[in-house]
């Protein structure tokens, strides 16, 4: 083998791999002293069309998950507490990375799908009822 075989300008460059973004929030209820889901909501856009899904029920997880497309982003503010209800249902978990005890991002595989998971928080250390003040975001009907 050559020395130029093996260099780095000859090797193939791996195209990235292009997630939707999937803007994601869970609901619970602690009446019995222990967080149980009974919502969560998604919005996210994929070839031009908006989805925005609510799920209800104890395994709304699970039906967020099977609703999602193959690679998925799914983001969340303080994603750490939002991804403890979907985390039981994944296949594979890799690349988990946290921060003390929150979950900054993670790649996991549901039946066949790539997902992703990051925290928004990490990003913007706000609360979300702050950002249309501080951001200046103004959404009709929201205001």
């Amino acid at each position: 083998m050559s020395m130029i075989e093996n260099s780095p300008i000859n090797k193939k460059k791996k195209k990235p791999e292009i997630f939707t973004n999937v803007f994601f929030d869970f609901e619970t209820n602690t009446n019995e002293g222990k967080h149980k889901p009974y919502l969560c909501c998604c919005y996210f856009k994929m070839n031009g069309k908006e989805y925005r899904e609510k799920f209800f029920g104890y395994d709304c997880g699970k039906k967020l998950l099977d609703f999602i497309p193959d690679k998925s982003m799914l983001i969340a503010h303080n994603a750490s507490y939002d991804y403890r209800f979907i985390i039981k249902y994944f296949d594979r978990i890799c690349n988990e990375i946290s921060k003390g005890n929150r979950l900054v991002c993670g790649d996991a595989v549901y039946n066949s799908k790539k997902i992703k998971v990051k925290d928004s928080y990490a990003l913007i250390t706000m609360k979300l009822k702050d950002f249309n003040k501080n951001l200046k975001l103004y959404l009709i009907g929201y205001n």
